[in-house]
């Protein structure tokens, strides 16, 4: 019993801080990524003709949710926080351009 507390106490703060941020880019910004990714993704399906508004955004919905549970496996497996925030960030600022530009 004495070793369980010891191993506790050997997570250092710092650590805990990095998963925190982890849980956070993986659950926020992940859904703000997924979401501006189909947001584009819909208005190019409608605008091309490929498919209806109403089609293209139930099939996104569904991909979305595959996209965003992906992010969040991204965000686990990789190695450099910020180089992975930065990345998130641009890509979302990116979508988001992009959607504005067809719409």
């Amino acid at each position: 019993m004495v070793s369980h507390a010891r191993q506790k106490s050997d997570i250092s703060a710092s650590y805990r801080w990095q998963v925190l941020a982890r849980v956070l880019l993986a659950s926020l910004g992940g859904f703000a990524l997924t979401s501006m990714a189909g947001a584009f993704l819909v208005v190019a399906f409608e605008q091309s003709g490929m498919m209806a508004e109403t089609q293209a955004v139930h099939i996104m919905t569904l991909v979305g949710f595959i996209a965003w549970c992906l992010v969040a496996m991204w965000v686990f497996a990789h190695g450099h926080l910020l180089k992975l925030t930065l990345t998130m960030f641009a890509s979302t600022l990116a979508f988001t351009g992009l959607y504005f530009l067809l719409r």
